[in-house]
């Protein structure tokens, strides 16, 4: 699946880094740009933009920074401790000092410095137990407090303020041991200070003061299995295997488009400006135009 940019229908060629205009679009169009235009890949699993207002892309071949005009791209490369530990970026995280966090497939976790242009390297290590628990890591999130916190295949860590090792939470909900709470690959900070925590077990909300509990679902004979978190305002929305999923104030997991949106991978969902929810799916893209309004099944994508 190559990258496209969407931009209003009348722009040739369109800015890339456009609002969306205010008015819904019965064609949304996308510039479209894959590997002839310098993209390492066309398998991009994450996307983040920084405060500069360049957006980077994490793909299958690399983790690549777009100015708006081309591409600048960073590899693994052999011998080379200041590159990136592996090709594959699955996740993508600015934090509250706007520095660039990726990591991925077995990327561990790296963190790029603008300066030098190099990247700092945290990985799993057998014979050291304060290390990263696993390199297969899925999310990264920052709480206002500053601390980082790292969802892999090993569960869920917490990086000392040293930044010389990390903590492996348990949650009491699913065992004793850090490894009780599986897979982690989705985590989201709301703005009270709360983490949404999307495992193999569930969803769970850690609340400021550590206490963690179990996001309940109005389907409770189903395990909501997170491919990420998103959120506006008290809307919580998760991205899962089969659908959709928004949590409301009253902190209710519901099912969203349903009947519309098909019970497949949600990759992501985002609202915009106008607040309109855009939701990424493997059978497409839907499109809520207004709050409390029908879904659109799914938006017609024209290429320009």
């Amino acid at each position: 699946m190559a990258l496209g940019l969407a931009t209003p229908a009348s722009s040739v060629p369109a800015p890339p880094v456009a609002a969306l205009e205010a008015d819904p679009l019965p064609t949304p169009q996308f510039r479209r740009y894959d590997t002839s235009d310098g993209l390492p890949s066309t398998n991009v699993y994450a996307v983040a933009q920084d405060r500069d207002g360049a957006i980077w892309f994490g793909t299958k071949g690399g983790l690549a920074r777009f100015d708006g005009i081309g591409f600048k791209v960073f590899r693994h490369a052999e011998n080379d401790p200041g590159s990136l530990y592996n090709n594959g970026i699955a996740t993508l995280a600015l934090d509250r000092q706007g520095r660039l966090w990726a990591a991925g497939l077995n990327a561990g976790l790296n963190r790029y410095d603008d300066a030098s242009g190099t990247f700092r390297h945290w990985g799993h290590d057998p014979a050291d137990p304060a290390s990263l628990a696993s390199d297969r890591v899925w999310a990264v999130a920052q709480t206002a407090d500053g601390t980082l916190w790292v969802g892999s295949a090993g569960g869920l860590d917490r990086m000392r303020p040293d930044e010389n090792g990390f903590e492996h939470v348990v949650d009491p909900l699913l065992g004793a041991t850090p490894a009780a709470v599986g897979t982690v690959a989705a985590l989201y900070v709301d703005g009270h200070g709360r983490m949404w925590i999307g495992s193999g077990h569930g969803v769970f909300m850690r609340e400021a003061d550590g206490t963690i509990r179990r996001v309940p679902s109005a389907e409770p004979q189903r395990t909501i299995d997170a491919w990420r978190i998103d959120g506006n305002g008290d809307e919580v929305r998760i991205a899962a295997t089969d659908g959709l999923w928004i949590v409301g104030a009253d902190g209710m997991a519901r099912r969203f488009g349903a009947g519309v949106i098909p019970e497949t991978n949600v990759m992501s969902s985002v609202r915009d400006s106008a607040d309109r929810l855009w939701v990424g799916t493997q059978k497409g893209l839907f499109l809520q135009a207004r709050v409390g309004g029908p879904v659109t099944v799914p938006v017609v994508v024209a290429h320009c």
